[in-house]
Order: structure tokens, then C-alpha cells, then sequence
């Protein structure tokens, strides 16, 4: 397994972070590792522009109502 050092983390977060670790029974490098672990996990947003660029081809031309309706689906 490869090993990660982080520096310069701002002693409040650290003493958050280390907080936390310990009301859950963790070393903070547990804590962080498994925090690491969820977030690599996740998949990545999607870019604005991509998904903007699905919604509406190059060079269309939208009236306001158009506009309207895309913008309330992509809430959904």
C-alpha cells in the first residue's frame, strides 16, 4: 500500500478531525483513511459543460421558456 503525507493542515482542522477520530473509537489515520477510501470511491460530477453540451447542441437557438424547462430538469 502506498503511504500519504499531508502537511501544512491547519491546527483546527487537525483538532477537529481528531475529535471526531476519537469519538468514534479511530486513530486519525484511520479516520482519514477511511474518509480517503469514500471519497475515491465516489464517481466524479460530471463537468458543467458536458452536461450542458448533452442538453443542447452547438449553435441552437432557445427561447426563454426552453431555457426554463432545461434548467428545471437538470434540479430533478
Amino acid at each position: 500500500m502506498a503511504r500519504l503525507t499531508i502537511g501544512d493542515v491547519p491546527d483546527d482542522v487537525h483538532d477537529v478531525l481528531t475529535e471526531r477520530a476519537a469519538r468514534l473509537g479511530l486513530s486519525l489515520e484511520s479516520y482519514v483513511r477511511t474518509m480517503l477510501i469514500d471519497l475515491a470511491q465516489r464517481p466524479d460530477p460530471p463537468a458543467p459543460t458536458a452536461r450542458s453540451d448533452r442538453a443542447v447542441p452547438a449553435g441552437a437557438t432557445l427561447d426563454a421558456a426552453t431555457i426554463l424547462a432545461l434548467r428545471d430538469a437538470d434540479r430533478r
